[in-house]
């Protein structure tokens, strides 16, 4: 072998090792997190001069002057740790041989994560976070299961006759942390459950969002039963404490309703609407038929978005943003069509010293 020949085996070498060592390091094992195009903001196709824009954009332009400028230790947190990922990322996609070993793993995880989901029992009214791996689910009992790709988070649940199927997008990352909420009064025609998520401040779709934040497909319900309506409440109450509620409610109506299998996506997160809010949550209703007009402005009906956040114990909503035309109207996902009233309620910090938009 030439001296050449030599030195470029031990340049691939070194590099190899560098990259091991780097993301041994870092959590690239989990594709829950961020890849290092994620944390630029960039596509994976991305060429030198997208990367190192989008390199320049977070630590020089957005997130640095934040740094500098932003009393706010959350908000200071936040970007501090865009700009460590941004930097990870900027030390290999920036070499050549890095990159394309970088490239070769990310192709390796994606095929790694079509693995069989792991299940776990969904246990009702008590907060559920999965340790065991080898629970296999039985007719008589709940249970979900999870896995991540490249599009975000998929759950399958089998709730008493309910079957349905839950995916989150990688704007947020899913805590695997599952909970039923319904109450003994509301029997098989109605299910509730808690999903546990965080943001994923890096992800692509956090920051150039091109699919629904969850999508919804129902499989089968109890005999006889027709879907009438459906809830979503996403409430922060704290910097690591997200949840998104999930209500489903069933009838027998003879109203016509789509066949099943549906599947239904949307938006369930208008909390960037309020600045400053200690607390913040956002409620939607989704209904079949058009809501009355005395509903669409009414804060007080147990019918709408906004007493939900009112009641909600974590959250206790005391004031409520204005949403404007945003505040009704129809959704249509496929062939499904369903009308949406929608809330955000909050709670201000008392230490804010800034506006909020629309409160009223």
């Amino acid at each position: 072998m030439s001296p050449r020949n030599v030195t470029d085996e031990l340049n691939s070498h070194c590099n190899r090792l560098r990259l091991s060592a780097i993301l041994s390091a870092s959590t690239h094992n989990d594709l829950s997190e961020p890849t290092y195009y994620e944390a630029l903001g960039i596509s994976r196709n991305a060429q030198r001069i997208e990367i190192e824009t989008g390199y320049k954009r977070i630590v020089f332009w957005e997130d640095g002057p934040i740094i500098t400028n932003v009393s706010d230790p959350f908000i200071r947190s936040q970007a501090e740790k865009r700009i460590k990922a941004a930097k990870a990322a900027w030390s290999v996609l920036k070499d050549d041989q890095l990159k394309e070993q970088y490239d070769k793993f990310l192709s390796t995880m994606d095929a790694d994560s079509n693995h069989p989901f792991s299940t776990f029992a969904l246990r009702a009214y008590t907060p559920f976070t999965p340790t065991c791996y080898d629970l296999a689910p039985t007719d008589s009992e709940s249970n979900f299961r999870y896995g991540v790709d490249s599009h975000g988070t998929e759950i399958p649940i089998v709730l008493d006759n309910w079957h349905f199927t839950v995916n989150i997008s990688r704007k947020f990352s899913f805590t695997g942390h599952m909970e039923e909420r319904r109450k003994p009064a509301d029997e098989y025609n109605t299910i509730s459950f808690d999903i546990g998520l965080s943001r994923a401040y890096y992800s692509h779709e956090a920051k150039n969002p091109t699919m629904n934040e969850v999508t919804l497909k129902l499989d089968d319900i109890p005999e006889g039963l027709q879907l009438l309506s459906l809830r979503t409440l996403f409430k922060e109450t704290a910097a690591k404490t997200k949840i998104l509620n999930i209500t489903l409610s069933a009838g027998r109506c003879m109203l016509y309703r789509p066949a099943l299998p549906m599947e239904f996506g949307f938006d369930f997160d208008m909390n960037g609407v309020v600045s400053g809010a200690q607390k913040c949550g956002t409620c939607m209703v989704f209904t079949f038929l058009e809501p009355p007009e005395w509903l669409k402005s009414s804060r007080d009906s147990p019918s709408g978005p906004d007493n939900p956040l009112r009641r909600e114990p974590e959250l206790k909503a005391q004031e409520f943003a204005d949403l404007g035309k945003e505040r009704c109207g129809k959704i249509r996902y496929g062939d499904v069509e369903m009308w949406r009233l929608a809330g955000v309620g909050f709670k201000m910090d008392p230490n804010w010293r800034k506006g909020w938009h629309g409160a009223s």
